[in-house]
């Protein structure tokens, strides 16, 4: 994956919060994104995460809020649990970003235990990940 967190080409890097962890994916570059699918139209609509919205204007800066939070969520049909969730949700929201944007993640832990969030596939200082100790 490194190569394309390089790549002097369009890629997007995608975040997933699961868990106690940020989970990221790299993405093909752009050409490769823009070949059609086999799939029919929509066939993902019930399956697509949550999104963070961005709330800085500049576009290179991606700026979100993420919660961690006891929410209600629904596993299956008919079968609601109280979790441990990221803004409500499991998993936690996607945060879309490209390479070469500057990420802010405004975190508020309203769990009875601490949390951190930790990433992975991003390159970052070990001291800014999220790693207990």
């Amino acid at each position: 994956m490194r190569h394309l967190l390089h790549s002097p080409r369009p890629s997007t890097i995608r975040c997933w919060l699961a868990g106690s962890c940020l989970l990221g994916l790299a993405t093909l570059p752009a050409p490769a994104l823009a070949q059609q699918s086999l799939l029919p139209a929509g066939w993902d609509a019930n399956l697509k995460l949550a999104e963070v919205a961005d709330t800085n204007p500049d576009p290179k800066v991606v700026e979100v809020n993420i919660e961690a939070r006891l929410a209600k969520v629904e596993l299956e049909p008919g079968k609601v649990v109280e979790a441990w969730t990221y803004n409500g949700t499991i998993p936690g929201p996607t945060i879309r970003a490209n390479v070469g944007d500057r990420l802010i993640i405004h975190f508020t832990n309203q769990l009875p235990e601490a949390t951190t969030i930790h990433s992975h596939g991003i390159r970052l200082p070990i001291a800014m990940d999220g790693v207990p100790g």
